[in-house]
């Protein structure tokens, strides 16, 4: 995981310029010595083009408390965590959509106005009359 993020953020052809996150917790239960939380990540992306947005992904985090663990994590220690986005409507897919919308509306429209030039020059292309014949 931190080979990826590695790539992304620091690499020579990273993509992402800065990432924030500011999670907003909905639930959190603890039983005994295991923890439950869930809620919302708010993440936000700027992309080295410039281009930012917000993916506000879903996060679940599961701790369990350990005498072994660091005194300033009171023993709590991270156990799982899972953070993801909604996969069929997200700003990444908008972009996706709208730029190949561009492409091909862009693309479609100048190889239908080459047909139509190609099509126009060949429909009414001027005949060459013959010469009028002598009069005898």
């Amino acid at each position: 995981m931190r080979e990826y993020y590695d790539r992304m953020l620091k690499g020579p052809n990273h993509r992402v310029a800065s990432y924030t996150a500011d999670p907003v917790i909905e639930s959190r239960t603890v039983h005994n010595d295991v923890g439950l939380s869930y809620g919302y990540m708010n993440d936000q992306y700027v992309l080295t083009d410039g281009k930012n947005f917000g993916l506000n992904s879903r996060f679940t985090v599961t701790v369990f408390k350990t005498p072994e663990g660091p005194p300033e994590t009171d023993g709590w220690m991270i156990r799982s965590f899972h953070s993801s986005t909604d996969a069929f409507d997200n700003p990444i897919l908008t972009m996706v959509a709208k730029r190949v919308f561009l492409i091909g509306g862009g693309g479609g429209l100048a190889v239908g106005a080459l047909l139509g030039l190609l099509l126009g020059a060949f429909i009414f292309r001027r005949r060459k009359t013959p010469p009028p014949a002598p009069n005898s």
